[in-house]
């Protein structure tokens, strides 16, 4: 059987992007005679058929809201800090006579089947928690389904958000290991592509505290890793703990990686925070269970971000605005004892 042709293949034989060809298709006049020529030629020689969303049932009450939620296998621990917000947009939209649905989604997913898993779910608006597609919300936006984005900004000009303020809480968690001391700090972070402003927003609130306090930073003590594991992150810190005057604390990109790290410390011989302070952006990991090791963090509120979330969008379907709104949360400071107040030393 001869594959379906898809959108994809229009916008390569065109030779522009997917979302111009939904922008041309859907009869968008902000497109050029030349551009929406290319498409319609593509469609003709390549036999394209689009496919017919299906007619939205009628419901009894309410509206469907759909949350999408990335399985990312790499990054199991999203789910321990998603799961607060998925909460509360549920109860507070289903408190206003709403109904919610799960969509279980997948990276390595291609925008026409997450398009046409989306709108298999009749759905009147969407949640996207992390996760961003430009090419499928625009043509859901074109549909007049409006989109709440948390926690991942790529798309902030483009689409509703509620966010964190991941500059300013690496900013305030700096700004506390110095009030305490601290001037020979350490910056761990590891690679996320997923989410690339975030690694920048948060190094960039690092950097700017440590500049306000006129403290120098070498270039060797920002610790990129591509992995979390305990091994590498040993041979990258050995090194460091062995200069004349060693680092006394470390900022994480989160508490992921940072509970890697205080293994990775103690298999050096290093006490926290008798030795070394560490603190991290979080929570990601659940605080309540006695196996987690008790970590201060600059947490995030997700509670608060569920509930945001709920208002933002109930505004959005019940005034129709279109312009994007942005919502950011800033994190604060819950001390958990790996901190250490060094004697005599404070800013």
């Amino acid at each position: 059987m001869k594959p379906r042709v898809t959108s994809t293949d229009v916008a390569k034989h065109a030779g522009v992007s997917q979302s111009t060809v939904s922008f041309v298709l859907s009869g968008r006049s902000n497109v050029s005679e030349g551009v929406r020529k290319k498409v319609f030629d593509a469609v003709q020689v390549l036999g394209y058929v689009p496919l017919k969303p299906k007619k939205r049932k009628p419901r009894e009450s309410g509206r469907t809201i759909g949350i999408l939620l990335d399985l990312n296998p790499f990054l199991p621990f999203v789910w321990n800090f998603e799961r607060p917000i998925l909460y509360h947009i549920e109860k507070n939209l289903y408190e206003e006579g709403n109904n919610t649905v799960v969509i279980p989604i997948s990276f390595t997913f291609s925008d026409d089947k997450l398009f046409e898993k989306i709108m298999s779910q009749n759905v009147d608006a969407l949640i996207s928690m992390l996760f961003v597609n430009e090419n499928v919300f625009d043509r859901l936006n074109g549909m007049n389904i409006p989109i709440i984005v948390i926690m991942n900004d790529a798309l902030q000009t483009r689409f509703h958000a509620v966010l964190v303020d991941d500059y300013q809480g690496l900013f305030d968690g700096t700004t506390y290991l110095i009030q305490m001391g601290h001037r020979n700090l350490v910056y761990l972070d590891y690679e996320r592509p997923d989410m690339p402003s975030l690694i920048l927003d948060r190094f960039f609130g690092f950097t700017k505290a440590v500049e306000h306090h006129n403290l120098t930073f070498p270039e060797r003590h920002h610790v990129t890793t591509a992995t979390t594991r305990i091994d590498e992150l040993m041979e990258r810190l050995q090194p460091i703990f062995r200069e004349k005057a060693p680092p006394t604390g470390i900022i994480a990109l989160d508490d992921y990686i940072a509970a890697s790290l205080m293994t990775a410390l103690r298999n050096l011989h290093l006490r926290v925070p008798e030795d070394v302070s560490i603190i991290s952006i979080g929570d990601v990991l659940d605080y309540t269970q006695p196996y987690i090791p008790a970590i201060t963090t600059i947490q995030i509120n997700n509670v608060l971000a569920g509930k945001m979330a709920a208002e933002l969008l109930l505004e959005v379907m019940s005034k129709g605005v279109r312009t994007p709104q942005i919502l950011k949360i800033t994190p604060r400071i819950v001390e958990r004892g790996t901190c250490r107040r060094l004697t005599g030393r404070s800013f």
